[in-house]
């Protein structure tokens, strides 16, 4: 798998693009989304990001479910570990906010935008 060891692959599922895609399909329904705690229950209690019971996320526990899904020093773990403050970045740079008003105050529509804009990053 081609990342050039930074997260920045030709559309490989480790790419910018490959991870926002990954992200997009998570949140492509929208009972998937959350604001709040990283991820819920389908009873509404939180839950860690990873576990099997998790259903919905916020964005930053949406990043650390597909995080833990990967090996520990692998490529994969390396280019999501630089996607999270790429994400950071590009959120900060679209909405005018601040870092944590994106990680806390950002609603569906606007993390959908800020992923598009990376997925169509060539």
């Amino acid at each position: 798998m081609n990342t050039n060891g930074n997260g920045n692959g030709n559309g490989t599922k480790y790419s910018k693009q490959g991870i926002a895609m990954q992200l997009l399909e998570i949140f492509s329904d929208p009972k998937r989304w959350i604001k709040g705690p990283y991820a819920r229950k389908i009873d509404g209690q939180s839950v860690y990001p990873s576990h099997p019971s998790a259903v919905s996320w916020c964005s930053a526990g949406a990043m650390f479910k597909l995080r833990e899904e990967v090996e520990h020093g692998s490529e994969q773990r390396t280019a999501l570990d630089k996607f999270i403050p790429y994400w950071n970045q590009k959120a900060i740079e679209m909405t005018s906010m601040g870092y944590v008003e994106v990680n806390e105050c950002m609603g569906l529509m606007a993390v959908r935008r800020v992923l598009e804009a990376i997925k169509a990053e060539a």
